[in-house]
């Protein structure tokens, strides 16, 4: 079992979740400027009302915080703010002693004299530039002065800059909550936005797909209570069956190629769960592990399948792809042999492409539904109709139809409590021994002290359903098997939902895979190929023209282009040294005695390119 799992004979329930009422209380976005990526030298700051517009300009962060805590209770969202502009009026040990809502070791919320500081990349995760354009309102660019860290006068003009920021995010968080309550049939200005765009589209997907049939009549009420459940053991096998993206590199690393394109699939997760059947989880069954009750349950349309079993590759051309890990524990896709749980969509290519069934140990059979069609289908059409006619709200629509798959994978996680009520609380606990574990941000000198709440851990989030969100990655997988098929021998590189390959297989893949702008077809991301391309492990590649100079590069973690927006000379190199520029997070600078919200850079070198180990 992977741990944390309930145990197979209990019963797993899946809850349905609505919009949270509105709280009735003030809420601000909130920005400040700096000197340099440093919190702590801080320049000036703009606070917006939501729901008016109003703003006032704040030439130290002190009055900032007394304009809100003079304004409690209220909620103050700001973009990247838990992470940076938060520290520049409260210091370290205020925030490690407030009341936190942490995932691992992002703050999603802060709760602080009365006032809720909300990060609002994890409602919108994307740069607020790219907010601003979608909203129609464009971020500017930010003065120089402000990136140098070189301390001037405020003009009238950084003002307006910061003006902007707030007013891009206040009209974005207001129709977000408009588009939010009219998704859920509420009237508007009665419901609150949740913390996560996840959330968020979990909620929606509750309100307005929700399957008929999931629940059942409370016996003393006599009302209809909406919820669904199967054995554990249906999620917990489907879990055990859950795997990422696969990103691989197929042509020699660091060896450059020539004249690559590359095709992105059109919302890969959204395309998958539209028209494909999935498990319910009211009406699952073991049956027995044969060979002959595996291939009758995947050729039956009513029902769709998940196994444990032992496949191998026997064709010489079979196409290596199953999801296995390596000796690092890191997925590798190019082993000849899988054993252990698979979902229908990958034992079906298993067996179309050249591998075999070895040994069957355990064999799961549902009612194959289609969830998610209606749900599918209305957002991604009002998006069309959105863009057709200009309307910014076409990004929520987006937000909502790639984010609600992720709720049904979420795992329970240990709670972290360092605030001193919250610690106050758990000791009067009667099972504090047994319940709490004790850790320290500082072990050596026992200081910053916090507790891990286990019994969270035996609480599964209310929207997880592993059969879904295994299936979901499963076709998706898939997806892009074939893909990559059609490419042949000239496939180069892949990434969950794009191919990147030699020019010369054009043809093949455009007549071998449905090309369009429309869900399950896929596009062309570069019209003139690629001159010169160096791939050089998942997640790190450079694309340059003929002469060199650079196109693209993506290497996760790293900083590769300068203050100026150009290309730093060795991004892109693996060979070289790297850096990862960021703000030091909380929990680092309680471990490591630094100023949160303040740039942290830490070197970066490739363990297996790095030239000067």
């Amino acid at each position: 079992m992977i741990p944390n799992m309930k145990p197979h004979g209990s019963i797993h329930w899946m809850h349905p979740r609505g919009a949270p009422k509105s709280k009735g209380i003030k809420r601000y976005v909130y920005d400040i400027e700096s000197w340099g990526l440093f919190a702590s030298k801080y320049a000036f700051s703009v606070v917006m009302n939501i729901e008016t517009e109003e703003y006032d300009i704040f030439y130290d962060a002190q009055s900032m915080r007394s304009f809100f805590e003079s304004n409690k209770p209220c909620q103050a969202y700001g973009h990247n703010a838990n992470s940076f502009d938060v520290f520049s009026m409260y210091n370290r040990d205020e925030i490690y002693s407030s009341k936190m809502l942490l995932r691992n070791t992002d703050i999603l919320e802060i709760k602080i004299n009365g006032v809720s500081y909300r990060d609002s990349k994890y409602l919108f995760p994307l740069r607020l530039s790219q907010l601003g354009e979608s909203m129609g309102y464009p971020k500017g660019i930010t003065p120089q002065k402000f990136i140098d860290g070189i301390p001037e006068a405020i003009t009238k003009e950084d003002e307006d800059y910061c003006i902007q920021d707030c007013r891009v995010l206040a009209k974005a968080l207001k129709g977000l909550e408009e588009s939010f309550a009219e998704w859920c049939g509420k009237p508007i200005g009665s419901v609150s936005l949740p913390l996560t765009t996840a959330s968020l589209a979990y909620r929606v997907y509750c309100e307005t797909s929700w399957p008929n049939h999931w629940g059942y009549t409370d016996k003393k009420t006599g009302k209809w209570v909406k919820r669904t459940s199967c054995k554990a053991w249906f999620n917990n096998t489907a879990q055990m069956a859950y795997y990422g993206g696969r990103v691989q590199v197929f042509t020699q690393p660091g060896v450059e190629v020539n004249n690559v394109i590359s095709y992105d699939a059109n919302s890969m997760y959204p395309s998958v769960q539209f028209e494909n059947p999935y498990p319910d989880p009211r009406k699952c069954w073991r049956i027995g592990h044969t060979f002959s009750a595996l291939i009758e349950n995947l050729s039956r349309s009513d029902r769709v399948v998940w196994a444990d079993l032992d496949l191998v590759a026997i064709e010489e051309d079979a196409q290596l792809f199953l999801p296995n890990k390596n000796e690092d524990d890191r997925l590798d896709w190019t082993q000849n042999t899988y054993s252990g749980w698979l979902c229908e969509p990958e034992i079906k290519f298993a067996l179309e492409n050249g591998w075999i069934v070895e040994k069957i140990r355990h064999i799961n059979s549902a009612l194959a539904i289609y969830p998610f069609d209606d749900f599918i289908t209305h957002f991604y059409n009002l998006r069309k109709e959105m863009k057709k006619n200009n309307d910014p709200r076409e990004i929520f629509c987006k937000l909502v139809i790639n984010s609600c798959y992720g709720r049904f994978g979420m795992k329970p996680y240990e709670k972290r409590i360092s605030d001193e009520e919250g610690l106050a609380k758990a000791q009067d606990q009667e099972d504090y021994e047994e319940r709490y574990l004790q850790r320290y941000y500082q072990p050596s000198s026992c200081e910053y002290p916090y507790l891990l709440d286990t019994k969270a851990l035996d609480r599964t989030p209310e929207s997880q359903m592993f059969m879904w969100a295994s299936f979901i990655t499963s076709y998706a997988r898939v997806d892009l098997a074939h893909a990559i098929k059609a490419a042949g021998d000239d496939i180069v590189y892949c990434d969950t939902d794009s191919i990147h390959l030699k020019d010369t297989s054009r043809i093949s893949v455009e007549n071998n895979v449905p090309m369009g702008d429309e869900l399950k077809e896929w596009k062309l991301e570069t019209p003139r190929p690629i001159p010169r391309a160096i791939y050089w492990e998942p997640k790190a590649y450079k694309h340059m023209e003929t002469d060199g100079n650079t196109l693209t590069v993506k290497h996760k973690g790293v900083r590769t282009k300068g203050d100026d927006g150009e290309w730093l000379p060795d991004a892109g190199d693996l060979r070289k040294l790297q850096h990862s520029f960021s703000t030091t997070k909380l929990a680092t600078a309680l471990r490591r005695n630094l100023t949160p919200g303040d740039l942290i850079i830490v070197p970066k070198k490739s363990k297996r390119w790095y030239l000067n180990k």
